[in-house]
C-alpha cells in the first residue's frame, strides 16, 4: 500500500503542480515557508501528508521564484489540507484480481501572507493516477 500511495503522488503532484512564476503577489513576499500537510482524508497512510509535503516545497524549490524557508523567517506561507483520497480498480484479471488502481488526492492549498495574517489565496486542486 505504502508503494502504491507514493506513486500515486508522484503522478498526481507531476499533473498539478502550481507555479507561482508570474503571479501577481503583495509587495515584500520574497520567501515562503510549507506546513505540513494536515491529513484530513482517513486514507490511512501516515507518511501521506510528509511524502506530499515534501514533494510540493522541492517543486517550489526548483521553480525558484521565492525562497523556501522555516515559518519564523518566512513572508509567506503554503498550507495543505489534504481532504480526500479515493481509489478504484481500473483493471480487474480474470481470476477477478486487481490489476491496475485509480487515485485521486483531494487537496486545499491556502496561501497566507504572515506579516499581514490574511490570506492571499485559497485554492482547491485534485488529480488522479494510475
Amino acid at each position: 500500500m505504502k508503494y502504491f500511495a507514493l506513486l500515486a503522488l508522484v503522478l498526481v503532484m507531476s499533473g498539478c503542480t502550481y507555479s507561482f512564476r508570474g503571479a501577481s503577489l503583495p509587495p515584500g513576499v520574497h520567501s515562503i515557508s510549507v506546513q505540513v500537510f494536515d491529513d484530513k482524508s482517513g486514507f490511512g497512510d501516515p507518511s501521506l501528508r510528509t511524502n506530499l509535503t515534501n514533494l510540493l516545497t522541492q517543486q517550489l524549490v526548483s521553480d525558484n521564484t521565492y525562497q523556501v524557508t522555516n515559518m519564523s523567517s518566512a513572508d509567506a506561507a503554503v498550507i495543505g489540507t489534504i481532504t480526500d483520497v479515493t481509489t478504484k480498480p481500473v483493471a480487474i484479471s480474470g481470476n477477478e484480481q486487481v490489476g491496475k488502481w485509480q487515485i485521486t488526492i483531494y487537496v486545499t492549498i491556502r496561501f497566507e501572507n504572515l506579516k499581514t495574517q490574511k490570506d492571499i489565496w485559497t485554492k482547491q486542486f485534485s488529480d488522479w493516477g494510475e
